[in-house]
């Protein structure tokens, strides 16, 4: 699931299927009941919930009271689970997440009962719904139809066991009735209830089609790459199912291959060997079947999104697509052998330089994130040339030059530029693990789209003359330190105003703007990077003196009557505090900025609110970060660095999505700290920030 989706799913599913299961149990009976006893020893066998958090889900994104629509939610849980134990039972899978499947618990007659029984305590929950009687019996209307498509899916499934000439229209035939029911049912229901306009309940249920069908694909896919909590891997392959592998495969086998593939298939389940599991799955495999279910799974992901009742409703889009990526979460991580060696090793060493980022990258639209992660590990490179401490300065002027040669495309200086980092000795962390294969990170960034990798070049070859100028200064003296606010803001430009001018290329050729518009975000992409780096400088202060660093500009510290050295010392805290509070002055300063560049991404436009978002959640941990800060007496204490809590995280994850959607809640959010948001249409505010840019120098 995108991470927002992920995020939201959790939480609901945390909050709300206690309640829904307390639902269930009141309604099945708890004592001297036969079928009770079944249903709850089901039920307690565990699962996702998905059916459950799903009609929540439609609920929250359409600014509804999840609460709300919980019965219904319970409704298509029951409903969901009583197709599990008939089909447990007419597959004969003995054990469904670890425990005995409830046929094989307590017999096939008593799993016919439970399941039956199982339907219509769907249909009473459904009743339980504060609703007028007309919507609660068309929700019921609704259930039994999407019921018996299930039904005939099912039936379909078993019927093309005995059959030979199974083609994929079959098998799209027989998912879309038994698995795309019950992902339509609590979708376009849950949007029923909260009063949507029927065409997008029509589209919700469209789009509900696709998912169901990509479910089932991974589905498929996960039962012959992985155990999926039914005992052994390839029960599909033991049941004789016509998978999508399966057919798939034998519709480009030639006679040979598919005479042996379908012979497996029609073994009796007793009678076939794990070796005859292994084979058919190896054939499968040769035969493209893994490549095209692959395939299968993008197409209709595209599908999903391409439905035309939904394009009006960005929140319900960004909706399907996390979904999309939420069911095929389970398969994600055995489908990583398509990457490229190079790409595998960006993708490992993201999280391992910087977790958060690596996080905030899956915010990103999925165009976005290679370009934004081989960017982001170019300038971790020239980060990890600039602080090795130990470095002669001519050796670290050399690693600059061939850093500079490959990103301009010298061939040989790519190969060169491992070869001194490995030479030079980095040290043994992820860092120079990343300095020492900085091969990778080269060429995947020059199979990035021409207009991707040009537009990125001018940003980060800026960073390296910057961070050459700074480290040739902190040789000189003995240790790095800042004369006054324009040399501070002159190296967080080097280190992050120009993250910022290159992120803004990226993000203006996937999001296109107006032009007055297009030209408002470059203006402020330079202070978008300062505040947050001069946030970061303010929480890391006692830890940078520590290290033998200084970021707090000299002259500040005069003001206050201490040296930059003074600033750790007990004897000096107030004053120390005091030149706190004037570099945290001059992050608002650029925060303001930053409030004003995040808002100029459009709400309305997906991948907008995607960029909007990335932006927003690293400004408002800042915002947060200040609080804390400018609150408590630990920032110049050694050891006690000021941290957001994970509860805050949370919080703040929440609010800022709901902020990249809309313009009304970006300013409420914002406004709680303090910064007021502009107009999208504020002319006078992108006249502003051209006549007041910040303090650039231009030379070396």
């Amino acid at each position: 699931m995108s991470l927002p989706v992920r995020d939201r799913f959790d939480a609901l599913r945390r909050s709300w299927w206690p309640p829904a299961r307390l639902l269930i149990d009141e309604l099945v009976p708890r004592t001297d009941s036969v079928v009770g006893e079944i249903v709850r020893y089901h039920l307690d066998t565990g699962g996702k919930r998905l059916r459950a958090v799903l009609p929540l889900l439609v609920a929250e994104v359409l600014g509804r009271d999840p609460e709300t629509v919980l019965p219904f939610g319970a409704a298509c849980e029951m409903l969901h689970n009583a197709t599990l134990v008939h089909d447990d039972l007419q597959d004969g899978d003995p054990a469904r997440r670890g425990a005995p499947t409830v046929w094989r618990r307590f017999g096939e007659g008593q799993a016919i009962n439970a399941g039956d029984a199982m339907l219509y305590y769907a249909i009473a929950l459904i009743r339980r719904l504060d609703q007028p009687a007309a919507i609660r019996d068309e929700l019921v209307g609704r259930m039994v139809a999407d019921t018996l498509a299930v039904i005939e899916g099912q039936a379909l499934e078993l019927a093309l066991h005995d059959r030979a000439d199974v083609d994929a229209d079959d098998y799209f035939r027989m998912v879309e009735g038994k698995t795309s029911g019950l992902f339509s049912l609590p979708l376009a229901g849950a949007a029923r209830l909260c009063g949507v306009d029927p065409d997008v309940v029509d589209g919700l249920a469209e789009a509900a089609r696709h998912l169901g069908v990509l479910f089932q694909v991974q589905d498929d896919l996960l039962d012959v790459l992985a155990d999926k909590g039914r005992g052994s891997v390839g029960n599909d392959v033991r049941e004789g199912k016509r998978s999508f592998l399966a057919v798939h495969a034998l519709a480009v086998a030639d006679d040979r291959q598919r005479a042996r593939l379908q012979a497996i298939l029609d073994l009796h389940r007793d009678d076939t060997s794990d070796a005859d599991v292994a084979e058919a799955i190896a054939r499968m495999t040769e035969l493209g079947a893994v490549e095209a279910a692959r395939d299968e799974l993008t197409r209709r992901r595209a599908s999903a999104l391409a439905v035309p009742a939904l394009a009006a409703h960005p929140a319900l889009l960004e909706l399907v697509e996390g979904l999309a990526d939420l069911l095929v979460e389970p398969i994600a991580h055995l489908l990583g052998h398509h990457q490229s060696p190079d790409e595998a090793f960006c993708i490992e060493l993201l999280p391992a330089v910087s977790r958060t980022f690596a996080l905030s990258i899956e915010l990103l639209p999925a165009s976005l994130r290679e370009p934004v992660r081989v960017g982001y590990l170019l300038c971790r490179i020239l980060d990890t040339i600039e602080d090795e401490p130990v470095l002669d300065p001519d050796v670290r002027d050399g690693l600059f030059d061939t850093f500079d040669a490959a990103l301009c495309g010298v061939p040989e200086a790519i190969r060169a530029l491992e070869t001194q980092a490995i030479a030079v000795d980095l040290g043994e962390g992820a860092e120079a693990r990343l300095a020492a294969g900085a091969g990778a990170v080269f060429r995947r960034f020059f199979a990035l789209p021409e207009a991707s990798s040009s537009g990125m070049r001018p940003a980060i070859l800026e960073m390296s003359r910057g961070m050459r100028i700074y480290a040739r200064r902190t040789h000189e003296a003995g240790r790095l330190s800042l004369v006054d606010v324009p040399d501070l803001e002159q190296y967080c430009y080097y280190v992050a105003g120009t993250v910022g001018e290159l992120l803004t290329g990226l993000f203006l050729r996937a999001c296109p703007v107006p032009a007055d518009t297009r030209d408002r975000i470059r203006a402020l992409a330079v202070p978008f990077g300062l505040a947050l780096q001069i946030v970061n400088i303010v929480k890391d202060c006692a830890e940078d003196q520590e290290r033998g660093v200084s970021f707090m500009p000299a002259d500040v510290c005069a003001r206050h009557g201490v040296t930059v050295e003074q600033l750790v010392e007990p004897a000096h805290r107030d004053a120390a505090l005091a030149v706190v509070a004037d570099v945290v002055d001059v992050a608002r300063h650029h925060l303001q900025r930053a409030v004003a560049y995040t808002a100029c991404w459009p709400a309305d436009a997906r991948v907008g609110s995607d960029i909007r978002l990335f932006c927003l959640v690293p400004l408002v941990l800042a915002l947060e970060t200040l609080t804390v800060v400018l609150q408590g007496q630990d920032t110049l204490v050694p050891g006690r660095t000021p941290k957001v809590s994970r509860e805050v995280v949370h919080r703040v994850m929440t609010r800022c999505t709901e902020a990249s959607r809309d313009d009304a809640a970006l300013a409420r959010l914002l406004d709680g700290y303090g910064f007021d948001v502009p107009a999208p249409d504020d002319r006078a505010a992108a006249t502003k920030a051209r006549l007041a840019p910040v303090r650039i120098a231009t030379g070396g």
